[in-house]
C-alpha cells in the first residue's frame, strides 16, 4: 500500500467521479484506476460501487475512508511537527556549554541571535 494510492483513493471517495478526480490528481484516468483496483485487490474487498462513470464509496470504502482520513491528518501534523522544530526561525536549538560560560557569555549569544 502506498501513500499516493491512499491520496488518491480519499480524491476519488470525494469527487465520486474517476474522470474528475484524475483531472485534480492531475494523472490519467487508466492511471487512477489502475491504483484503485491495486488498492482494492490489497484490501481483498471493493471499496466502491460503479455505475457507468459515477461511483460511490460501499460500506467498506466508508469504514476505509474514515481511517485513512485519520492517518491522513496525522501525517500532516508529524510534518508540520518537523517543520516546526526545524526551522531556524521558529524551532528549538539545543546547546551545550561548560558552567563558567553560562554566566555572562551565554546569554550575551542568545539575546544577540534574538535580534
Amino acid at each position: 500500500m502506498e501513500l499516493t494510492q491512499l491520496e488518491y483513493f480519499l480524491t476519488v471517495a470525494r469527487l465520486q467521479h474517476m474522470t474528475m478526480a484524475s483531472k485534480a490528481l492531475r494523472i490519467t484516468q487508466p492511471a487512477l484506476s489502475h491504483a484503485i483496483s491495486k488498492l482494492e485487490n490489497e484490501l481483498n474487498v471493493p471499496l466502491f460501487e460503479r455505475n457507468g462513470r459515477n461511483i460511490k464509496l460501499n460500506r467498506y470504502g466508508q469504514m476505509f475512508s474514515k481511517w485513512i482520513e485519520q492517518a491522513m491528518h496525522n501525517i500532516e501534523n508529524g510534518m508540520q511537527e518537523i517543520e516546526e522544530w526545524s526551522n531556524p526561525d521558529t524551532g528549538v536549538i539545543s546547546i551545550s556549554y561548560l558552567n563558567i560560560l553560562g554566566v555572562d557569555l551565554v546569554p550575551t549569544l542568545v539575546k544577540a541571535y534574538q535580534n
